[in-house]
């Protein structure tokens, strides 16, 4: 899911198009758009959209940890999303992996000493995942509540829609 392009920069590929794209917040990446994510809060109910034209949100959870599987570098990788996350929602947002309950333990810990009374975990991943089922339990461990994956949200439609119009403009270019 994350990982491939991860040490070049954001879009370089794409130019323009990069430039047009992430003005609207998204990532070329493949990674998952924090309004994504943020919209999975708020269908469980732990985050709502502020009236200021979707710039901040309101949480219910004063602290997040985005929860993705793997290892340490799917963690490091969700970083961008947890970065752009707590901008949004102007709350701590900590990462952790569903595949080490120690590590979404840490976090919860670090949330908590950063002043964070209620936490929320948000699943960074899509849907079908093995690893989906481990969501719950891991904000269970640590008396957090959970948002769903981010399913089939319409803004992964896009993104594939537009990763498909590059592959076909860069080998009609060939």
């Amino acid at each position: 899911m994350l990982g491939d392009g991860a040490d070049e920069e954001p879009g370089a590929a794409m130019g323009a198009d990069a430039d047009r794209y992430f003005e609207r917040g998204r990532d070329l990446r493949g990674k998952e758009d924090p309004d994504d994510v943020r919209a999975t809060l708020a269908d469980a109910g732990l985050a709502r959209a502020d009236r200021i034209r979707l710039m901040t949100m309101v949480t219910a959870a004063s602290g997040v940890i985005v929860a993705t599987p793997g290892d340490a570098t799917a963690v490091r990788q969700a970083e961008v999303t947890g970065v752009l996350l707590a901008s949004r929602l102007a709350a701590p947002v900590f990462t952790a992996s569903l595949n080490d309950e120690a590590s979404v333990k840490a976090a919860a810990e670090q949330l908590r000493a950063a002043g964070a009374a209620s936490i929320a975990i948000a699943p960074h991943l899509i849907g079908p995942e093995p690893e989906a089922v481990l969501a719950a339990p891991a904000a269970a461990t640590v008396g957090a509540a959970c948002s769903a994956p981010l399913g089939g949200h319409p803004a992964l439609a896009r993104l594939a829609a537009l990763r498909y119009v590059e592959a076909l403009s860069t080998a009609l270019a060939d």
